[in-house]
């Protein structure tokens, strides 16, 4: 399931890529609907109990893709993230246990958040992103100097005015590298929240 929705990520990033000159006629009728930025911070803790670690992010949204008619957004921004605590290694038998491993990263992200539900000035979206992470070092023990960085969950958006939008979300998060052995790709998974602001045209 995490493949599909990685190629579509990148279909739709190609896609955004190609129109990007187009004339968005939508837009122009309603600048309003269009973002001109987004800034969000995220707090995860472990999901798993081999996995005990902690991940704080800072995301930053610069360009955006508004389809008008199905209420998507496509963003393209940064992140930049540290994440620390325990993990069981799995090396031979038996298990080791790994501790104080950390690691700071800033990585691209591409996000699509799709409207469910509107009343009033409240909102709910569906989001998903993801992106490539490089760390400051291997990270998670055993790992490589990147990974990918898969996020999903809702979004409790309310309209402030014309030019603001607080956002509260909730995440889960999947940190892994793509390679196939568990040695080669201590891959991790948590869960959080989110919290952000939107501005306006």
């Amino acid at each position: 399931m995490r493949t599909y929705l990685q190629w579509l990520l990148v279909l739709c990033f190609c896609f955004i890529t190609l129109s990007s000159g187009a004339e968005d006629k939508d837009a122009q009728a309603a600048p309003n609907t269009r973002y001109r930025c987004q800034l969000s911070m995220e707090y995860m803790h472990p999901k798993d109990y081999d996995r005990q670690i902690q991940t704080y992010s800072v995301n930053a949204f610069f360009w955006t893709k508004y389809f008008r008619k199905i209420l998507l957004n496509i963003d393209v921004g940064l992140t930049l993230t540290y994440a620390w605590g325990n993990l069981l290694f799995h090396e031979d038998n038996p298990l080791k246990l790994i501790t104080n491993t950390s690691a700071a990263g800033i990585g691209a992200i591409v996000k699509l958040q799709l409207t469910v539900l509107k009343v009033g000035n409240f909102s709910i979206d569906g989001m998903v992103s993801e992106g490539p992470i490089l760390y400051s070092n291997r990270f998670p023990y055993g790992g490589s100097i990147y990974n990918f960085m898969f996020r999903a969950g809702p979004d409790f958006k309310y309209r402030i005015d014309n030019r603001y939008t607080m956002v509260l979300g909730y995440r889960f998060l999947h940190v892994s590298n793509a390679q196939k052995t568990e040695h080669r790709n201590p891959s991790y998974e948590a869960r959080g929240f989110n919290i952000g602001f939107v501005r306006y045209l």
